[in-house]
């Protein structure tokens, strides 16, 4: 699929759900930083993964992916939550249980390594 073409079908899979996001219509790095990361992210994951049949079956993948990238991959950007997430403000719900679980499993972490019989054996033991 060549540039423009991509480029048409992104622009139309955005305005099909609602979105507006200008590709290159000011030539500020701001613009065109947003434009290059997102097809430095849709053509690797959704597009060279798999073969269209037509543009139909294209706009309909990459509105898929794009809906996927947004409402259900984990970005580590932005503190391991999805970009909806983040902008509705469900994040400072999430952050915060999150690292309850991570805490509580490091501390049964520590307390399985504690008893675990390999501690116990000089050669696994960090005690010398």
């Amino acid at each position: 699929m060549g540039h423009s073409l991509l480029q048409k079908t992104l622009r139309s899979s955005y305005g099909m759900q609602g979105w507006c996001i200008p590709l290159h219509q000011s030539a500020t790095p701001r613009v065109m930083g947003r434009g290059e990361r997102l097809f430095r992210t849709v053509k690797p994951d959704c597009i060279r993964k798999q073969s269209f049949l037509s543009t139909d079956d294209a706009r309909r993948q990459i509105s898929e992916y794009i809906r996927y990238y947004n409402q259900k991959r984990l970005h580590s950007a932005i503190g391991y939550v999805t970009p909806f997430d983040k902008l509705i403000g469900r994040d400072r719900e999430i952050i915060p249980v999150r690292e309850q679980k991570l805490v509580r499993a490091w501390e049964l972490r520590v307390q399985y390594n504690t008893n675990s019989s390999l501690t116990q054996d000089s050669v696994y033991s960090d005690s010398r």
